[in-house]
């Protein structure tokens, strides 16, 4: 991890060695070589587009953030499973072309997939990871509503909420 030009901990330098040893060698040197310094017109744009919900919360160390509340629970999402469900997503691109599921694919057709997936499951098929077709589908359908609703022909679903991040 070389950085030539500007490193990760922003001093400016033309030293080829590991950004922990630039560090030091920064530290140490302040009189040979000089920081990088921040333009404030720079600062000012960071700032001025960090997005902020007015509410904070205080945490015992006396550190300060905005709220989690309403912004999803990442958190908590299951890594083995979403760990799982890239495994089905690399098999996937290989066999179509990645992200050839975002050009668009009518929400019938990922819904009688995950139903089908998840009735091959429960009669207790193993030829291939049916839950993580599953859940490969359901996704699909509902980045469809989020990015393609024109793809949504589910009768009932027409006019419906969907429910995207944020809404």
């Amino acid at each position: 991890m070389f950085n030539k030009i500007t490193c990760k901990l922003n001093w400016k330098c033309d030293k080829e060695i590991d950004c922990k040893d630039c560090d030091l060698l920064h530290r140490e040197n302040l009189d040979e070589i000089e920081a990088r310094e921040l333009d404030p017109a720079e600062i000012e744009r960071a700032v001025d587009n960090i997005q902020d919900s007015g509410n904070r919360t205080h945490f015992e160390s006396g550190a300060v953030r905005d709220i989690h509340e309403g912004k999803g629970d990442c958190l908590s999402i299951p890594p083995n499973a979403i760990l799982r469900l890239s495994s089905h997503y690399e098999k996937g691109a290989k066999k179509y072309e990645r992200f050839n599921f975002m050009k668009g694919i009518p929400c019938t057709s990922f819904i009688d997939s995950a139903e089908r997936h998840l009735l091959k499951y429960k009669a207790g098929w193993d030829d291939e990871d049916h839950l993580a077709a599953v859940a490969f589908n359901i996704l699909g359908a509902m980045e469809m509503e989020a990015i393609k609703p024109e793809m949504q022909d589910i009768p009932n679903r027409q006019g419906k909420r969907n429910f995207n991040y944020g809404i």
